[in-house]
């Protein structure tokens, strides 16, 4: 049985480190577009929320290994 909790756990943190990945790449792609678009306030709030989520996931990635 302990096998398996850590198998699945391993599961989930690799799922999280591929959304941190995720997230990483499309964080990064945003000053490009704030360049061409500087009053794009939405695509600003979106960035903000995006970089939040982002920490958290992080922190539990830390946290959890």
């Amino acid at each position: 049985m302990l096998e398996c909790e850590n198998s699945c756990v391993t599961r989930i943190c690799l799922l999280f480190d591929f959304q941190v990945f995720k997230f990483t790449n499309n964080i990064r792609r945003f000053p490009l577009h704030f360049e061409l678009h500087r009053k794009d306030n939405l695509s600003q709030r979106g960035l903000v929320k995006l970089m939040k989520k982002h920490q958290r996931l992080l922190l539990y990635l830390s946290k959890a290994k």
